[in-house]
């Protein structure tokens, strides 16, 4: 296990929580399930998802091997902080009405939830085998 002392504690944390408000306010949505016209690119749906891949391998280092629920705890409220502050982005903009659907809401944030979970599971898996 890597040793980690309290100020890199800190900033591990700080930079994990910045990674998901930033991946739920510019990654948002993911998919859009209200519009389907609307096509994104390949890079749009591959970089948030090796973002939130890698904020669960942080995530995994700085709680611990045992902090599934820590992580939810963690992941969840940063990424629905994200979400707020891509509303006041996009407030008075037509793009919102569809945007913020509840259907692209919960699928935002499940995906959120189960690619860092896997994240962590894939830096728990990689570091047992050593």
């Amino acid at each position: 296990m890597i040793a980690i002392t309290p100020p890199l504690r800190r900033g591990l944390f700080l930079l994990v929580v910045g990674l998901l408000v930033l991946e739920g306010c510019f990654a948002f949505p993911l998919v859009n399930l209200t519009l389907p016209e609307y096509n994104r690119a390949l890079w749009d749906i591959v970089f948030p998802t090796l973002a939130y891949l890698s904020a669960g391998v942080l995530a995994w280092i700085l709680l611990g091997p045992r902090c599934l629920g820590k992580m939810l705890g963690l992941v969840l409220p940063a990424t629905a902080v994200g979400f707020l502050c891509r509303y006041g982005l996009e407030y008075g903009e037509t793009s919102i009405a569809y945007a913020f659907s509840l259907s692209n809401c919960a699928f935002h944030l499940a995906a959120a939830a189960g690619l860092t979970l896997l994240g962590a599971c894939l830096a728990h898996l990689l570091l047992r085998r050593q």
